[in-house]
């Protein structure tokens, strides 16, 4: 999927659990919203004083899995993934109050170990309108649009899901799968070390 032109890998995460045990993976930010703001009793009103509440909420890929496996060997795995990023907002610039798109999915499925799948399609088109503007002389009539920016920004989105469950039942199980993902990440760590060389 790396190799196809278009395609942008958003995350490939990996987890270990226990069977009839639910694991969560998240990857992504803990952004800052603004849920309350008001202007304290002051007699300074050019610069009075701000209070205002914030909540925390993670941005970015979430995944939960239950997984349960069968005396067969077949893996039933319960499944509940978000996705959910910042956008530019169109009708406020400030950063207390930032949009975000979000996707959501929510299924059972039922496969062999080794095997992949894909859950969902999740398709969006988002159109928006971005202005930008100098505060009060970008909205003066006539002389106003040489303060102000604007465009529309079209972005089609169509988020892919693919999930691969191994069963791991013996302790040569878990060294093999651990070579596996050791031998993956052998080129991102050789990268990090040439760079700790050159600084």
């Amino acid at each position: 999927m790396e190799k196809n032109s278009g395609v942008n890998i958003l995350s490939t995460p990996h987890i270990t659990t226990s069977n009839h045990t639910t694991a969560k993976i998240i990857v992504g930010e803990n952004r800052a919203f603004v849920t309350q703001s008001r202007i304290t009793e002051t007699v300074d009103l050019i610069t009075p004083t701000v209070i205002k509440t914030f909540e925390y909420k993670d941005v970015g890929i979430s995944l939960e899995i239950t997984p349960h496996i069968s005396q067969g060997g077949l893996v039933r795995l319960e499944i509940d993934s978000e996705f959910s990023k910042l956008i530019e907002d169109v009708t406020s610039p400030s950063t207390d109050t930032p949009t975000t798109a979000q996707r959501q999915a929510q299924t059972v499925v039922s496969m062999n170990s080794g095997s992949t799948i894909v859950i969902g399609g999740l398709i969006r088109d988002d159109k928006t309108n971005i202005v930008k503007k100098i505060p009060i002389v970008g909205d003066l009539p006539l002389v106003g649009g040489l303060f102000r920016f604007q465009k529309e920004q079209l972005e089609k989105t169509n988020l892919l899901m693919f999930i691969t469950p191994y069963v791991v039942s013996s302790q040569e199980d878990m060294e093999r799968i651990t070579k596996v993902k050791r031998k993956e990440m052998e080129p991102a760590l050789e990268t990090i070390e040439q760079e700790d060389i050159e600084n």
